[in-house]
């Protein structure tokens, strides 16, 4: 790559990377508060033990662990190196999404396949809001598994969000002028389908939608219900002897 285009690249490189960061300590909140039925927005961050808010420099992504060296201010417990690495691994992540994008043309072996020349040549500022679906969409798939591994639940609010801002930043994508890839002429990130597919993918969200109405007016239950009847206290697993009747109820 050229030296003056990888000067274009370092100024959103960093901004990328500070982004993520920005956003793993959202999900760390999330991670926390959603399972507890807490509000994600108020109140502010605080210390788990002894309720001391935070100063401004605590909230830091990565850097506010290191400088309170993994412990309050004020009670002196330790705050688990979850909350830097998560907020890191969020910053490797979308820096690692724009290399792969923007910065590997075609001519790179493997990592220039991942995005595709529509990226490439179209760049961030002609694809911003497809990128930002990419970034919400991992940040989700991050929190919906650190829960998961946790507590074993995956709260429906996160891909209900996710959804709705795949519907509102697709069509703003499609209102961008974008450039035609040199090689393929394609126009769109994501492969074009006929009106039987497209079909297929109505009827699949018609389906959803009548399932969900059937749910929530008690018309049909959720399966495993009793589920957490059969957990004795302070155990994980349960001896759930109705696994094949509730098989039939998903079915």
């Amino acid at each position: 790559m050229p030296s003056y285009q990888l000067l274009q690249h370092i100024p959103v490189v960093v901004f990328v990377f500070a982004f993520g960061g920005i956003v793993g300590s959202f999900i760390n909140v999330v991670i926390y508060r959603l399972p507890e039925g807490m509000s994600v927005i108020t109140p502010p961050s605080r210390c788990p033990v002894c309720g001391a808010r935070l100063a401004w420099f605590e909230n830091l992504p990565v850097v506010g662990w290191l400088l309170v060296r993994g412990r309050c201010r004020h009670c002196r417990a330790p705050i688990s190196p979850q909350y830097m690495f998560i907020e890191l691994f969020m910053s490797l992540l979308f820096t690692g999404l724009y290399v792969a994008y923007y910065m590997c043309g075609p001519t790179v072996t493997w990592w220039g396949d991942v995005g595709g020349d529509w990226w490439y040549y179209n760049w961030i500022l002609r694809t911003l809001p497809a990128f930002t679906v990419l970034m919400f969409l991992m940040a989700g798939l991050v929190a919906m598994t650190m829960i998961d591994a946790r507590l074993f639940i995956i709260p429906l609010s996160i891909p209900r969000v996710l959804t709705v801002l795949a519907f509102v930043a697709w069509p703003l994508q499609a209102l961008l002028k974008f450039k035609f890839v040199p090689r393929t002429w394609e126009l769109w990130p994501i492969q074009a389908t006929d009106w039987q597919w497209f079909a297929v993918a109505a009827g699949g969200m018609a389906g959803m939608l009548a399932a969900w109405m059937l749910l929530h007016r008690g018309v049909v239950r959720y399966s495993f219900a009793d589920y957490d009847e059969y957990v004795a206290e302070g155990a994980v697993f349960a001896d759930y002897p109705h696994a094949r009747r509730e098989m039939g109820v998903e079915l």
